[in-house]
């Protein structure tokens, strides 16, 4: 639902937000399809691996069979993803999401929620909250983004 979110509303909030100010760059991708692909690749991998294991112990539908090790299993993936990216990139933001996606992941897994809690709610609670970390930077980049770089005013072809 996320990445649908996002890919629909990349056009205007591009237009809105981000095109004609001064220190803008085009992504050559839009919205950046290797990134969106690869973070809903990690996503799948990892539901794929525990079902993968959960059906070969008994019903997959049956979540509360789930393994408790799946917010580790997802965290490591999107840690290597991010570990990816930030190397690829240079910025620092995607270090500081390699932490979230290892420290959440560490803490999905060994928390004693309680027994209303099941693995299944533990690895999409995991999900939720990494998702929320990454809008949440998102925005304070967009924010500073938009303060430092005013919008590049429409000048006449006379010169005026």
């Amino acid at each position: 639902m996320y990445v649908v979110l996002y890919a629909t509303s990349w056009k205007f909030l591009h237009q809105k937000f981000s095109s004609r100010r001064i220190g803008y760059a085009e992504v050559p991708d839009q919205p950046p399809r290797r990134l969106l692909a690869g973070t809903l690749a990690a996503m799948v991998l990892t539901m794929i691996v525990v079902a993968a294991f959960t059906w070969s112990g008994g019903a997959l539908w049956n979540v509360g069979h789930w393994p408790k090790w799946s917010p580790l299993l997802a965290g490591l993936v999107l840690a290597g993803g991010f570990l990816h990216t930030a190397r690829q990139s240079g910025l620092l933001r995607y270090y500081a999401y390699v932490g979230a996606a290892l420290v959440g992941s560490l803490f999905f897994w060994l928390f004693p929620f309680g027994p209303r809690i099941n693995p299944s709610d533990r690895l999409t609670l995991f999900f939720f909250a990494l998702a929320a970390v990454n809008t949440l930077t998102g925005v304070a980049v967009l924010i500073r983004f938009m303060r430092s770089r005013p919008v590049v005013q429409e000048v006449a072809l006379d010169g005026r």
